[in-house]
Formats: structure tokens, sequence, C-alpha cells
């Protein structure tokens, strides 16, 4: 399965968070999420607006209450594909079953 992705989730940086502000945080990220984060914020620390990372790195960073904190207070998490955020995205596949 190496190299197959799950349908992307493309994170961003939330309005007033600053690149300074995720470099502190990256810490407090880390214990709360695991290195599920870690290649998507080297990315947007280096520079980039967003970062594509899997669904499953996602699910993992966000197994407890505290990894969802700790990602909703510096990202907006969206679906790669739609731009729409990721919340709205599933609830609208689950009820297209």
């Amino acid at each position: 399965m190496a190299g197959k992705m799950s349908p992307g989730v493309r994170v961003a940086l939330r309005a007033g968070v600053t690149r300074q502000d995720l470099a502190s945080a990256q810490g407090h990220i880390a214990a709360m999420c695991g290195v599920s984060m870690d290649e998507a914020i080297r990315k947007i620390l280096a520079g980039a607006q967003a970062a594509e990372v899997d669904r499953i790195a996602i699910k993992i960073a966000a197994d407890t209450s505290d990894g969802v904190h700790a990602l909703l207070d510096v990202f907006d998490i969206d679906d790669a594909r739609s731009h729409r955020p990721l919340l709205w995205e599933l609830l609208r596949e689950g009820t297209a079953r």
C-alpha cells in the first residue's frame, strides 16, 4: 500500500494564526497528535500556504479530544478536492449512502 494515499485533506493556518504561532505550537501539536502532522507542519513553516495530508493522518492526529483541539486551534481542515470544510464533506458523504 506504500505510495497510495486515501482521499486527501488540505490543512492551512486558520485566520489570525501566523507561522510563528505554528512554530510555538509545534511541540504541543506533536504531544497531542503524535508525528502524523509533522510533514504538513514542516511544509507550512517552510512557506507553503497549505499542505495536503492523508485522511488517515488526520484520523490518527484527532484520536483524542486534545488532538482535535490542538489541530483546530491552528488549522483549517478542508477536503483537498472540494476545498470545503472536511466535516461538511464527511457529513455529505455519510448522507449520500
